[in-house]
C-alpha cells in the first residue's frame, strides 16, 4: 500500500462504509466480468499491422499581418502564442489524474451524503473506474485489483468515438491503480489503450505514432494538419489527439516506452507532430490561446444555428472532453490550464445571456461541461461558478451526471443570481459571442433582444450581421432565419436585404463565404478565394477574421442601445446562378441601430430599429423579418402571435409598403418573388426547423428606390391581444409610450423618458 493510500485510509474508512459495501456488490459483479463482455459482444483481438510514420517537418511561421486583438486575461494583455512553461515536468508518482492536489475534497465527496446520488451514478456509469478511485484514496486492494483485471482483459481493439468516456477512465484506471501492475502487465496496459485509440503499440525505442490501419472509418485521421488548434470539428479527433497525449502522461517514466512518452510530451509542449495534440505553440498558438482567441471577452462561442440550444453547433467539439483532458493535464504537470481560460472560465457568463425560458442550455454533454464549472473556477472566479451552479438549476441539467462530474464539481456550491453579479449587465456587447444582446430583467421569462453583429460558425468571417432575434416568455417572436449549410443559395434574415438590381435578392450569410472560403475584409477583399486561417495568432491578427464591433453601446437599466455598421460585409452576385462570382456589394453605409425600451409603469416594452443605408445606384434593397405564424398586415403595420405572445410593428418612414410571403405548402419567396425551391428545406412545417428558421417573412420596400435611404420600425412586444401604442416620428425623432429616442447624429441616439 503507496503513502498516499495510507494517509487517506483510517480518515475515511468510516465514511465509506456504506461505499465499501456497494463496491464489495460490484466485486463480486466483477466475477463475472468475462461474461459481461462478452455479452457486450467483445472479442479479444490483438493486431500486429503497422502504419505509416508521421511527417514531422518544421511547421510554417504564422502570418502576422497586424496586430493581435485587444484581450486582457487577468490583469495581462494576451499575445495569442503563450509559450510553455518553462522547466515543466511530468509528475514522477502516481497517482497523476485528477487527484493531486484535491484529495481532502474527494475524500469528502466520498463521505458527504448530499452525493450520494452522484455516487451511484459514478458507481452505475463507470464502475470499474469508481472502484480504482477507491483503491486510490483508501487502498482497499479488492477494488484495486477488480478495475486492472478489468482493464487487462480489454480486447485491443480500436473503438468508435462514442467510447471515448471508457478509454479516459480506463486510463485513469492504470495511473489510480498504478503500483498494482507489474512490468508486463503495464506493457499490456499500454498495448491495450493505444489500440482503443486508433494506434499501435510504438515499438521499443521508437517516437513513431502509428495510425492503426484497421481503425474504422468513423475514427480516420481528418487529415495530417486538421488538429486541435483552430479545426476541431471533427469528433474522431476526440479517440485520436487527446488521447494520445493522455497515454504519454500516463505511462511517462513507467519503463514501457519511455522514450515514445517523452517524445509525445514534448509536442505537446511545442506542437512538432501533427499527430500529436498540441497544448502550446509558441509560434502561432495552442489550446488556451485557441479558446481564448474565439471567447475573446464574452465566454464561450457562437457556433452552427444557436437559436434552439444555447450551446450548439460546432461549439461542442470545442469543449466535448476537452475539461477532462485539461484537468489531467494539470494535475499531471501541475500546469493550470483554466484559470487564464475566457472560453471556460466566462462560459457561465455568456450562457446567462443566452439562455431564456423555451431555449435548452445544449446536450446533456454541454450541461454536464458548464457543472464543472463549480468546482473548476470555484476559487478563481466564485461569481462565475455560483452562476454556473444557478444556470444549473434553472436551466434544467437533468439526472444525467458523469462520473468527472462527481471529481470535478461541487454541487454543494451555493447559486449565485446573475442579477447580485456587477458585471452582468442587462445589456452588453458579447465580443467573442459577436452578439449585442439586451433582456428586460434576469428571470427566464424576460424579454431578450439580440442583434448578431458577425458570425454564423467559428472563424468569424461568415457574416450575419443585422440579423434580429427577439424572444418574450420562451417565445421567439422576430426570427433571424438562416442560410441552409451546404446550400450556396442565401435565405431572409430579420436584416436589411442589399443586392444587384435585376439579380438575386440575397443577403450576407455563410451559404456565400463560409462554404464558398470569401473573404470580405482586409487584403484579401481582392482576392476572396483564400483558406481558411488554422492557429490563433492567425485569427487574431488577420482583419479577415474581425467583424464589425458596435459603434455605439450604452444604456441604463430602463434602455439600451447598439449600433452596428456591416457595409464592409454586403456581398452579393454578379452572376446570380454562379455562387463563385460572389463580390463585395458597392456599400458605403448598412448601419443598424436597435434601441431596447424596457417595461415601462403601464408594462409597455418597445424595440425600435433604424436602418441607414448608402448604397451605389444600381443596388437595390429593403428591410426584411421573420415569423413563425403569419402576421396580419396593413400597408405600414402589421401584428403577428406565437403561443400567447405577441409582436407589433409600425412603419414610421414615409414611402415605404409592407409585404408579407411565405406558408404552407409553398415556401418562402424573396421580395422579388425569387424561388428557393431546393435552398430552403428548412422552411417546411416539418417541427423543429420550423421552430427554429420561422416560416413566413415580411417585406418593407420602398416605392422608389434611392441609394440614401433611412428605415425606421417601431416593434412592441406584450402578450397576446394587445393594442399596440401610437408611435409618431418628426423628422428623425420618434416618440412611443413616453419615450422619445432622437436618431438625428449617427451614433449618437439620444433616449429620453
Amino acid at each position: 500500500m503507496s503513502v498516499f493510500q495510507k494517509r487517506h485510509l483510517m480518515k475515511i474508512w468510516l465514511g465509506l462504509g456504506v461505499t465499501i459495501l456497494m463496491i464489495g456488490g460490484g466485486i463480486a459483479l466483477t466475477g463475472n466480468q468475462g461474461i459481461a463482455l462478452q455479452s457486450l459482444g467483445y472479442a479479444q483481438e490483438i493486431l500486429s499491422s503497422a502504419g505509416k510514420a508521421v511527417s514531422t517537418s518544421k511547421p510554417p511561421q504564422a502570418s502576422t499581418n497586424g496586430k493581435p486583438y485587444p484581450l486582457t486575461v487577468n490583469g495581462k494583455q494576451w499575445t495569442f502564442r503563450t509559450p510553455p512553461p518553462k522547466n515543466l515536468k511530468i509528475r514522477e508518482k502516481h497517482p497523476r489524474f485528477l487527484l493531486p492536489g484535491h484529495e481532502e475534497e474527494i475524500e469528502g465527496k466520498l463521505r458527504d451524503p448530499r452525493y450520494g446520488m452522484l455516487h451511484k451514478l459514478a458507481a452505475k456509469r463507470q464502475p470499474m473506474a469508481y472502484q480504482a478511485l477507491v483503491y486510490a484514496m483508501s487502498g482497499h486492494k479488492p477494488s484495486g485489483e477488480a478495475a486492472k483485471e478489468y482493464l487487462l482483459g480489454l480486447p485491443a481493439t480500436v473503438q468508435g468515438t462514442g467510447a471515448a468516456a471508457d478509454v479516459y477512465f480506463q486510463m485513469m484506471i492504470y495511473d489510480w491503480c498504478h503500483d498494482l501492475f507489474t512490468d508486463a502487465e503495464r506493457e499490456q496496459a499500454m498495448n491495450i489503450i493505444c489500440r482503443r485509440v486508433g494506434i499501435l503499440m510504438p515499438e521499443p525505442g521508437s517516437t513513431e505514432t502509428i495510425i492503426d490501419p484497421l481503425r474504422p472509418a468513423e475514427t480516420k485521421e481528418n487529415g495530417f494538419t486538421e488538429w486541435f488548434n483552430n479545426d476541431i470539428h471533427d469528433p474522431s479527433q476526440v479517440a485520436g489527439y487527446l488521447w494520445r497525449g493522455l497515454i504519454a502522461l500516463a505511462f511517462h517514466g513507467d519503463g514501457v516506452r519511455d522514450e515514445w512518452c517523452e517524445y509525445v510530451y514534448q509536442s505537446m509542449l511545442h506542437n512538432t507532430d501533427a499527430r500529436i495534440y498540441p497544448v502550446y505553440d509558441e509560434k502561432r498558438g495552442g489550446l488556451v490561446d485557441s479558446h481564448n482567441q474565439r471567447a475573446l471577452d464574452s465566454g464561450g462561442i457562437q457556433s452552427g444555428w444557436n437559436t434552439d440550444r444555447v450551446m450548439d453547433g460546432y461549439e461542442f467539439y470545442f469543449h466535448h472532453w476537452i475539461v477532462e483532458f485539461m484537468a489531467a493535464w494539470s494535475t499531471a504537470t501541475g500546469d493550470d490550464l483554466f484559470t487564464d481560460n475566457n472560453y471556460l472560465r466566462l462560459m457561465p457568463h455568456r450562457v446567462a445571456y443566452r439562455w431564456h425560458e423555451g431555449i435548452a442550455l445544449g446536450s446533456s454533454k454541454s450541461s454536464q461541461i458548464l457543472l464543472m464549472q463549480t468546482g473548476l473556477y470555484r476559487d478563481q472566479d466564485p461569481e462565475m461558478a455560483g452562476l454556473a451552479r444557478w444556470l444549473g438549476e434553472k436551466g434544467g441539467a437533468g439526472m444525467y451526471k458523469e462520473f468527472q462530474l462527481f471529481l470535478l464539481g461541487d454541487m454543494n456550491l451555493p447559486p449565485i443570481h446573475p442579477k447580485d453579479i456587477p458585471r452582468m449587465k442587462l445589456g452588453k456587447y458579447l465580443a467573442g459571442d459577436d452578439i449585442c444582446h439586451s433582456r428586460s430583467s434576469w428571470e427566464p421569462d424576460a424579454t431578450c433582444v439580440e442583434m448578431f453583429t458577425r458570425a454564423m460558425d467559428t472563424h468569424r468571417y461568415e457574416p450575419d450581421v443585422g440579423g434580429l432575434h427577439i424572444v418574450r416568455k420562451g417565445k421567439p417572436l422576430i426570427m433571424r432565419g438562416s442560410g441552409r449549410k451546404g446550400s450556396c443559395e442565401t435565405l431572409m434574415t430579420a436584416n436589411t436585404m442589399i443586392w444587384k438590381t435585376g439579380g438575386r435578392a440575397e443577403v450576407n450569410n455563410q451559404g456565400n463565404t463560409y462554404w464558398g472560403g470569401v473573404h470580405l475584409r482586409g487584403p484579401f477583399a481582392k482576392k476572396p478565394w483564400v483558406g481558411r486561417v488554422k492557429f490563433p495568432l492567425d485569427a487574431t491578427t488577420n482583419p479577415s477574421y474581425r467583424g464589425p464591433e458596435p459603434t455605439e453601446d450604452h444604456g441604463t437599466e430602463d434602455y439600451h442601445v447598439f449600433t452596428v455598421d456591416s457595409a464592409e460585409l454586403r456581398i452579393g452576385r454578379s452572376k446570380p446562378d454562379d455562387p463563385r462570382s460572389t463580390q463585395r456589394l458597392d456599400v458605403d453605409k448598412a448601419k443598424r441601430t436597435i434601441v431596447h425600451l424596457r417595461p415601462n409603469d403601464a408594462g409597455k416594452e418597445f424595440v425600435i430599429v433604424y436602418d441607414r443605408l448608402d448604397v451605389a445606384e444600381d443596388l437595390s434593397h429593403c428591410w426584411a423579418a421573420r415569423f413563425l405564424n403569419q402576421p396580419d398586415a396593413t400597408a405600414t403595420t402589421w401584428y403577428a402571435e406565437n403561443d400567447g405572445q405577441a409582436i407589433s410593428g409600425s412603419v414610421l418612414t414615409p414611402g415605404l409598403a409592407v409585404e408579407v410571403r411565405g406558408g404552407i405548402p409553398k415556401m418562402t419567396e424573396g421580395p422579388n418573388g425569387e424561388s428557393y425551391d431546393g435552398a430552403a428545406k428548412n422552411f417546411y412545417d416539418d417541427g423543429k426547423n420550423k421552430d427554429v428558421q420561422g416560416e413566413y417573412a415580411i417585406f418593407i420596400k420602398p416605392q422608389t428606390i434611392r441609394p440614401q435611404q433611412d428605415y425606421c420600425v417601431v416593434l412592441e412586444v406584450g402578450d397576446a391581444g394587445f393594442v399596440p401604442a401610437d408611435a409618431t416620428m418628426d423628422g428623425k425623432v420618434v416618440k412611443v409610450g413616453g419615450w422619445t429616442v432622437d436618431f438625428t447624429e449617427e451614433d449618437e441616439t439620444k433616449v429620453t423618458r
